[in-house]
């Protein structure tokens, strides 16, 4: 590689304008490559001005063996280069070149002394012009062109000349910020680089470098950072991650480095651990991964049982993976997280709770348990034609979790799909279970007798599977007792069928009654009994009927007793002890009479148009 005119590359010590590099056949890496990738070609840099040049000259001068001032050999120097019309000097004669004032002489032996001096070049520098400078000097002390004539101070005033016989001369460059000082020569610091301490420098990771000359470089934005340092451009400022460790295998590129988080990174696990499930090779930084224990399926205990995909006890299967055993129809699922696994058992079960002795039209609930090693397993609830019901109006399904390698599920069924006996099926797996809704119905019988006379009630219990609790009640809900005149009888259970009744001894009116039938739910069914009397319309007004009656017959002797009384007490002058009468209390006449009748009735008669019956101790 040849770099254009102007631009040089740095080769050690200095510079040049050629990089050869050779591809070695046998390791297949070019010689600017080492095992961890490829290396960029060295870069082209640009010559830039030096801020200063110096030259340093040490002169050996003959003539004396001690030193004059310093000041006085300045003065000769200066002289005598103002004289000089050769182009090496002309830097000095144009005023773009001075003096230093670091000069120094030292004594030396055999009549000869050392002169230092430096020339600085601050304008128009030009290494070749110093460097030609100092080539020149060297020629002319050493074929003895240079005398400096130095005259005493003191009152002798005595000229003592000093020849040069030799001079050494070393150039040294200053660069300006940005720049590196190579071989006397000032290069401009490329691009993804920058000057720090008068060298040139890649930029660190996480910064850029995009102009040639920088004194420093840009930082990528927050979360970003470069790939490798030498950036030059702030597109090379990605998000990305460093490689994370990895425990039982190894990873290309190695742990730590920072690369994109889309560089795929390479895993290769120890023995025995793999990457999981699908065992991936290759992962971005950005994913999660790592080398994980594999798991080796245990022996199975059954004859019953196998494994899914036909794999055989002690294959090694990778973490993460699942795999499914499958035991008398139903399927356990085994999942490898690193640890043992244990032999997987085979005793599948499954129990069912039907709902008894329940109205027609009453809502149920049915409940299925399966008791399994997976929670994998799932049970459906099915009609009685065998169609899967799922949760709709008539239907709600409540599934328990898997608890104690145990699932349990519900169904609530609407009292409008329960009108007669129903059966249902759970099923898990090749396991299956009828569940049953047994529902019974309540009618009665009521009666329509003459008042007074007995009644006999029924309430009848159809379709239950066992006897159940009846309870007779008068309308308003209270309890029936027997002292009431009442008796009451459950009736006995047989062939679903159920006959209760209420005995009344004396139905006095109309009323009705409630037959209350509680299911095995526990819920009370009242069915309303209608009783109906005639005759007059129950036992009071019977009753009052007769009185009545008697009052009609009383009133006609009544008014016959009276006047016969009355005659009798005026005819009589004894008075009876049950009777009383005087010409005074007429009006006031009491008397008792008998009226035949089913009862005796005292009747006493207090005044002609008022009339008190007594019976039973009611007046």
């Amino acid at each position: 590689m040849t770099c254009g005119d102007g631009f040089y590359i740095i080769s050690g010590e200095s510079l040049a304008t050629t990089q050869v590099i050779t591809c070695n056949y046998t390791t297949e890496l070019w010689d600017v490559e080492s095992d961890g990738g490829s290396k960029e070609w060295d870069k082209c840099l640009e010559k830039a001005d030096p801020q200063t040049i110096l030259l340093s000259s040490n002169m050996s001068l003959t003539g004396a063996s001690i030193c004059p001032t310093v000041a006085s050999l300045d003065s000769a120097f200066k002289l005598w280069l103002g004289e000089q019309e050769d182009d090496a000097y002309a830097c000095y004669t144009a005023g773009t070149c001075t003096m230093g004032s670091e000069s120094s002489c030292n004594n030396a032996s055999d009549s000869k002394i050392n002169y230092a001096f430096k020339i600085n070049q601050t304008q128009a520098t030009s290494t070749d012009l110093m460097t030609a400078f100092g080539t020149k000097l060297a020629a002319d002390a050493t074929a003895g062109n240079i005398a400096l004539a130095i005259t005493t101070a003191d009152k002798k005033r005595a000229t003592t000349t000093y020849t040069a016989e030799s001079a050494t001369t070393e150039t040294t460059v200053t660069c300006a910020s940005g720049s590196q000082s190579i071989d006397g020569s000032c290069v401009s610091c490329a691009k993804g680089y920058y000057e720090k301490s008068g060298v040139c420098t890649m930029c660190p990771l996480a910064s850029y470098s995009d102009a040639t000359g920088s004194s420093q470089c840009t930082q990528c934005d927050a979360g970003k950072s470069t790939l490798q340092t030498g950036s030059d451009k702030s597109s090379d400022c990605k998000v990305t991650c460093s490689v994370p460790d990895l425990d039982d295998g190894t990873s290309n590129p190695t742990e730590g480095t920072t690369v994109s988080t889309s560089t795929a990174i390479t895993i290769s696990c120890s023995s025995g651990y793999d990457t999981g499930y699908n065992n991936h090779s290759q992962y971005k930084c950005e994913e999660e991964y790592g080398c994980f224990k594999k798991c080796t399926l245990p022996e199975l205990i059954s004859t019953d049982q196998s494994y899914s995909d036909s794999l055989a006890a002690g294959t090694a299967i990778s973490y993460g993976r699942s795999v499914t055993v499958s035991c008398l129809g139903l399927e356990d699922e085994m999942k490898c997280f690193g640890a043992s696994l244990s032999s997987p058992t085979c005793s599948p079960a499954i129990s069912v709770t039907g709902t008894e002795d329940i109205r027609s039209g009453s809502p149920a609930v049915l409940f299925c348990k399966i008791t399994v090693i997976s929670s994998s397993v799932d049970i459906t609830w099915h009609d009685a034609q065998d169609n899967e019901i799922f949760t709709s109006s008539s239907f709600v399904i409540t599934d328990t979790e898997f608890i104690g390698f145990s699932r349990s599920s519900s169904v609530a069924v609407s009292g409008s799909y329960v009108e007669s006996d129903a059966s249902f099926k759970c099923k898990a797996g090749s396991l299956s279970e009828d569940v049953k809704v047994d529902v019974f119905d309540i009618s009665s019988n009521g009666a329509s007798v003459q008042s007074g006379t007995p009644a006999t009630l029924t309430c009848t219990v159809t379709g239950a599977t066992q006897q159940l609790p009846i309870d007779w009640r008068s309308s308003t809900g209270s309890s029936i007792t027997l002292e009431g005149g009442f008796m009451l009888s459950e009736g006995t259970f047989s062939s679903g069928k159920q006959v209760s009744t209420l005995v009344i001894d004396e139905a006095k009116e109309t009323q009705s009654f409630i037959c209350r039938v509680k299911g095995s739910d526990g819920i009370p069914h009242d069915l309303a009994v209608e009783l109906t009397t005639e005759g007059g319309g129950g036992g009071s007004g019977a009753i009052v009927g007769v009185v009545v009656g008697l009052l009609a017959v009383t009133a006609l002797a009544v008014a016959f007793a009276v006047y016969w009384f009355r005659d009798k007490l005026f005819q009589s002058k004894t008075k009876s002890s049950t009777e009383s009468a005087s010409s005074e209390n007429r009006p006031g006449l009491s008397s008792s009479i008998q009226i035949p009748s089913e009862e005796e009735k005292k009747i006493t008669i207090t005044k002609m148009n008022k009339i008190k019956i007594r019976t039973s101790g009611t007046t």
